[in-house]
């Protein structure tokens, strides 16, 4: 896990066939709409999906299910070291 907020978390994933390292951001659905949060998630993942700047992380794709709403997003360069909590399957290579 990379981080943990009020509607969900960042886990990093590896994708299956290239190996690319991701941020997936699950949230909650239950928790947005009891705080009123819809729309500025909606407002959020149009900016990641339309922005392009080095320093940004660009939105790979969203999806969602029953329960909850799932944007994955590249990993930035400038982000710092990965946290040494990882477990070894996570090797980096680049």
């Amino acid at each position: 896990m990379l981080g943990k907020g009020s509607f969900g978390k960042v886990m990093l994933v590896r994708f299956k066939g290239s190996r690319e390292l991701h941020a997936m951001k699950t949230l909650r659905k239950e928790a947005l709409i009891r705080r009123s949060q819809l729309a500025h998630t909606s407002t959020e993942r149009y900016i990641l999906q339309h922005i392009h700047h080095p320093f940004l992380m660009k939105l790979s794709y969203a999806f969602q299910t029953k329960e909850k709403l799932y944007m994955v997003s590249t990993l930035s360069p400038s982000l710092p070291p990965l946290p040494p909590s990882l477990p070894p399957s996570f090797p980096i290579r680049f």
